[in-house]
């Protein structure tokens, strides 16, 4: 019996030193050195890419779900029972969810960021995903999908999936994520009786564009204007390639932060060109159009509210023509929005 302790001890000794030895911890001591006071921007080690210091923070947190929200969150709430809740609401109305976080850049790129990391040394989502599965929610986890493509591609140039100099994801994972969405949906009835339209793609284009993550950053060297590869979707008049404007009577509203305008909206609007953002995708891949609530700011909190306050409260009906609500934003928001988090209705109760 005497046995049993030391072997414990050693058991207990050996988790710690396991847990110690966690790779994705150096990368998120690392993320958490790389941020700044004040700098909004960080530039890697590679010196054509550039990171938002507010994705850094939370890579930085490593496996922020196991922690104290209160602690770790700038808005000191977990987003978590509101997910769920929005989730479950529109259940309730007969309209299906599908969440699609967009990962930090730096999860996919880390060597970028700092040299010696790889992909392997960041701590995956799918643990936080799989809780909020459990409660009901439908995540479309493209992590590691993006991963993936990393590994087969080199992911650079053409096959880039975030920009170097931007915040967003890059035009191919627009692609991506509007085909694994077709691949969810395709069989569901009220998908397969929606009629539908032929739009078209174009040929890859390149698009130089100046990312906002170094405007009036006075970085130096001075950074080269990036050139995205991209393919326009739309309806094809005369040989080009128009963009399909949103349908508010759409059965599918797509919901979320810039990463629904970041190449749709256009150049003035500082989403750099149209016809080339995930609505354009969807809607080539789907073969209809889209509703969409797209706010540049929170997408986890002002885009619902957006929602409700300029669409449903002035729209009679507004659910019955809906089955389904893609909700699109980037992941930095669990734990790095200043949106304080309160119980959003779905719709305003008429008196």
């Amino acid at each position: 019996m005497k046995l049993l302790i030391p072997i414990a001890s050693l058991l207990i000794a050996s988790s710690i030193n396991s847990l110690a030895q966690d790779p994705s911890d150096a990368f998120a001591k690392e993320c958490a050195s790389r941020v700044q006071a004040g700098k909004f921007t960080v530039r890697g080690d590679d010196p054509a890419w550039f990171f938002m210091s507010r994705e850094l923070k939370q890579v930085a947190l490593g496996k922020f779900w196991k922690k104290d929200w209160a602690s770790i969150a700038a808005n000191k709430a977990d987003p978590t029972p509101h997910i769920v809740k929005f989730n479950d609401l529109l259940k309730a109305k007969g309209v299906q969810l599908i969440m699609v976080p967009i990962p930090a850049k730096a999860a996919i790129y880390p060597d970028k960021l700092a040299s010696k990391f790889t992909a392997k040394d960041v701590q995956p989502m799918k643990d936080y995903y799989d809780e909020l599965r459990k409660q009901g929610v439908d995540v479309l986890d493209i992590e590691p999908i993006l991963k993936a493509h990393r590994a087969e591609t080199g992911g650079e140039g053409a096959d880039k999936v975030f920009c170097e100099q931007d915040a967003h994801f890059a035009p191919l994972t627009t692609e991506i994520i509007a085909d694994l969405v077709k691949k969810k949906i395709e069989n569901e009835a009220w998908y397969k009786d929606q009629p539908k339209e032929s739009f078209k793609r174009s040929a890859k284009k390149a698009l130089t564009i100046k990312g906002d993550q170094v405007k009036g950053g006075g970085f130096t060297p001075v950074p080269k204007d990036e050139v995205l590869t991209l393919t326009y979707a739309g309806r094809d008049v005369g040989g080009k390639i128009e963009a399909v404007p949103a349908d508010k009577n759409s059965p599918v509203l797509l919901i979320g932060d810039s990463h629904t305008m970041v190449f749709t909206d256009g150049l003035s609007t500082g989403m750099h060109c149209q016809a080339a953002g995930l609505q354009d995708q969807l809607q080539y891949e789907l073969g209809f159009a889209l509703d969409r609530v797209g706010n540049k700011g929170s997408g986890l909190v002002q885009a619902r509210k957006s929602l409700i306050m300029m669409r449903v409260r002035s729209e009679t009906g507004f659910w019955d023509k809906k089955k389904l609500v893609i909700w699109v934003f980037s992941n930095r928001e669990f734990t790095q929005s200043s949106d304080r988090l309160i119980d959003l209705p779905i719709e305003i109760p008429t008196r």
